[in-house]
């Protein structure tokens, strides 16, 4: 038992050493690496985020422009309208003034 316990002893080392390849520790190394991967994973995520928020933004953005444009049109419009009414009622105006004279 005493002797099965060193055996195993020598084989935890032996594979620390083949872990600890030309003074580089790989778990250290994986695990920094990993770490990384997962920092880069969520600027990634964030990024996303952000595109996503602006193109929100950029679609609420033009959506009041085209309700301005929209606004824009049915003003002009109505002023058109008003316009030619005012014109009729001009002329009807200057109609009645004629006769009356």
């Amino acid at each position: 038992s005493r002797q099965e316990h060193q055996s195993l002893l020598e084989k935890l080392s032996a594979l620390e050493k083949k872990v600890i390849v030309g003074g580089v520790d790989l778990l250290a190394k994986a695990e920094e690496q990993e770490k990384l991967l997962e920092e880069s994973n969520m600027e990634l995520e964030e990024r996303r985020k952000r595109a996503e928020q602006l193109r929100k933004e950029l679609e609420e953005k033009e959506q009041e422009r085209l309700d301005i444009e929209e606004k824009y049109t049915s003003l002009q419009e109505e002023a058109q309208g008003k316009t030619k009414k005012l014109k009729k009622v001009w002329t009807m105006l200057m109609a009645a003034k004629s006769e009356v004279s």
